[in-house]
């Protein structure tokens, strides 16, 4: 479903009932071209935890290709400056 900002204002709590379902994505648009996406609280907190594992693999990588010495003393080296 598209709507422009002005639709969804005038609709906005029919559209959050709407947005409960994953199935049907509400975008919003302005002079035609997306701008937004209206979705639940659930799909988001699904793309945070995405997110996060994302960077926790990112984070392991890292540190399996870096020696973690090297990490710690940058670390233990920088707190010492403070």
């Amino acid at each position: 479903m598209n709507l422009t900002i002005s639709e969804a204002r005038a609709h906005l709590g029919q559209l959050c009932t709407r947005a409960q379902d994953p199935r049907q994505p509400i975008i919003l648009t302005r002079h035609g071209k997306p701008i937004a996406a209206l979705v639940s609280m659930a799909e988001v907190q699904r793309i945070w935890e995405h997110e996060v594992k994302s960077l926790h693999c990112m984070l392991t990588i890292i540190l399996a290709i870096f020696p973690c010495r090297l990490f710690w003393t940058t670390t233990l080296q920088t707190w010492d400056q403070v």
